[in-house]
């Protein structure tokens, strides 16, 4: 393994050097080691040849891997690197386990170029390269499940996989394997193809969806129809696999081709599995029912979320969010914290922004120019990957001496209600919706993409996140900041006062209201965390993008009644005909402050329409 990282460290030299400084021809010098590991590839089997052509593998790995330049992947790929492989693994002479440890090393090493470099992943697709590909390794026997395993990692594009995590990300390749599974002789083999194929969207609802737009079904569909050639076991999980793809989205002309296996063949017969076939038909209509959402917008990347045109002049004195939700479960490394930035909605006096925490914990923050209010809702968290609705709302102190009153409902519960403060309301200059970064102030650089999305707006660059938070825990981040919610030591009122014995100011003036005296000298609200403003990044972490999806969203310029919010949550994500019922008191008084309405079925082209 040594000679070959010095063959290979002589070609990465070669590469950076000056064209008139080489001494040896590069292209040569590729297709010298290229050629040589062919023979290896292809020659009759002595000892230590699939142990060498599996270094030279690995180290094309590794180079690939590493900070290659794209000039060197470029020199590989006019030297046929890819082809070369598929030929060599086409005439090999090894046999058995030796053929198959060279197919799964190839196959790796082949997944490895192309998802490092674009240009030659998009050319292998253009020419047909996956179909070529399975039926080269088909012509290899019987395939061990190393093999296939190097497969199912790169229709992730992940090596090693990390099961139940994973977003598919080559469709392609997943229909070829699907097409090769009842050719398979191994009914253990089929088993755990289906199994595997089966858990790597089930926990994706952007993988599924994927699936049912891509052609996966009709994939499925045509595997069943040849299911005397798969064992028992394979076609229930095939079956379950259907359903997990079906319950999601199915088109008329796949249900059609569904039905069609149900029909009795020219004999008379019917299909072996028909009621299987049956069951799965009833379980994807039942699905989950109106839990989940048709239509979303879905917010993967970084950059992605919902840019609300400013808003002059707000209509009312409070303020209300609605949305219906999904977050998605993220693997969360030991890492400096961050927060899923739910909405921010920036004044000239402060903002009001909600996100959720790495765990999935729901959080509603207000600043003002000097202080961060963090309220965490305790005791759920929202990562669960099903649909919620959500609710916050603010409202106005109705007298002197009072803070306002910020409430939060989950799936139409009261978890909240706490004093704290409200910034002036008057103009709302930056509204962002599942974007991270919002309030940075830094240089728009190029437009925002929003995943079906996008109102307007442009992208907002972000820092570094800090190695280490200065406040509060991973687990718990801004624990152990000082509270807040004694509303006076929070006032202007409060900061003068701080400095002096208030039992003699209030003994000169005894008229004094007791709620004023009691207010002054109450313990602060332990629900609400205070972090000078400047360093709440370091306490909660930058904010990123939501990493979820959102069915609808609601804006209100006034609080929302317990009521209805109930209303809302019980006609559930599917409910498109929320306002249209004006007969009805608690619609109007909606209709009355409504004031920005999104809905993932009225977006077309990145764009959002405003349905208020």
């Amino acid at each position: 393994m040594t000679a070959v990282r010095c063959i290979l460290q002589g070609i990465v030299t070669l590469c950076a050097s000056p064209l008139e400084a080489r001494k040896v021809d590069l292209n040569a010098f590729v297709r010298e080691y290229l050629g040589n590991l062919s023979k290896l590839m292809t020659e009759e089997e002595r000892p230590t040849q699939v142990d060498t052509a599996q270094w030279m593998m690995s180290g094309l790995q590794e180079l690939f891997s590493s900070n290659c330049t794209l000039a060197l992947k470029k020199v590989f790929h006019d030297n046929e690197l890819v082809e070369r492989l598929i030929r060599s693994l086409h005439g090999t002479k090894l046999k058995s386990s030796s053929a198959q440890k060279i197919a799964t090393s190839s196959v790796r090493l082949i997944h490895v170029f192309l998802s490092n470099y674009p240009f030659a992943k998009k050319h292998f697709s253009s020419m047909q390269g996956y179909r070529t590909l399975i039926s080269t390794l088909k012509t290899m026997g019987e395939p061990q499940q190393s093999t296939l395993e190097t497969l199912l990692e790169w229709l992730v594009e992940e090596t090693p996989r990390l099961t139940g995590t994973s977003t598919l990300r080559n469709l392609e390749l997943m229909i070829h394997l699907l097409h090769w599974l009842p050719q398979l002789e191994s009914h253990a083999l089929q088993l755990w193809l289906a199994e595997q194929l089966d858990s790597m969207v089930k926990g994706s609802l952007r993988s599924r969806m994927d699936c049912a737009r891509g052609g996966v079904i009709p994939a499925v569909i045509h595997v069943l129809s040849r299911s005397s050639t798969i064992g028992g076991k394979a076609v229930g999980q095939l079956l379950k696999f259907l359903v997990t793809l079906g319950s999601c989205s199915i088109s008329t002309s796949e249900l059609k081709a569904l039905f069609h296996l149900l029909r009795p063949n020219s004999c008379g017969e019917q299909h072996q599995y028909t009621l299987p076939l049956m069951y799965a038909l009833s379980s994807m209509v039942k699905s989950d029912g109106w839990l989940g959402a048709c239509h979303f917008f879905d917010f993967r990347d970084p950059d992605e979320g919902i840019v609300i045109p400013n808003i002059k002049k707000w209509p009312g004195s409070g303020f209300a969010f609605h949305a219906w939700l999904r977050l998605e479960k993220l693997n969360v490394r030991k890492e400096a914290p961050f927060r899923r930035q739910l909405y921010s909605f920036t004044t000239a006096n402060g903002s009001l922004e909600s996100f959720f925490t790495a765990q999935g914990k729901l959080v509603v923050a207000v600043s003002t120019k000097k202080d961060y209010y963090a309220i965490p809702v305790e005791g759920i968290t929202l990562d669960d990957e099903t649909w919620h609705s959500v609710d916050v709302c603010h409202t106005p102190a109705r007298r002197p001496f009072t803070n306002s009153t910020m409430s939060v409902f989950i799936d139409g519960r009261q978890r909240v209600s706490v004093q704290v403060k409200l910034p002036s309301l008057s103009e709302f200059s930056q509204c962002h919706v599942a974007c991270g970064n919002s309030n940075e102030p830094t240089t728009p650089t190029s437009e925002r993409r929003a995943a079906n999305s996008r109102a307007s707006g442009d992208s907002i660059t972000s820092g570094m996140l800090p190695e280490h938070g200065l406040g509060g825990s991973e687990e718990h981040p801004g624990q152990g900041v000082a509270g807040s919610g004694g509303f006076l030591r929070n006032s202007a009122l409060g900061s003068f006062l701080s400095g002096w014995d208030t039992d003699k100011i209030f003994s000169m003036a005894p008229s004094v209201p007791v709620n004023l005296r009691s207010a002054f000298n109450a313990d602060p609200d332990p629900s609400v965390s205070v972090t000078p403003l400047e360093s709440h990044e370091q306490v909660w972490g930058l904010s990123r993008g939501l990493k979820g999806q959102i069915g609808s969203l609601c804006l209100f310029s006034e609080p929302l009644q317990a009521s209805q919010v109930k209303m809302m949550y019980t006609g559930g994500p599917r409910n498109y005909t929320l306002f249209k019922n004006e007969d009805s008191v608690e619609v109007s008084e909606l209709l009355g402050k409504l004031v920005l309405y999104y809905d993932a079925k009225a977006s077309l082209d990145g764009t959002c329409t405003n349905l208020a």
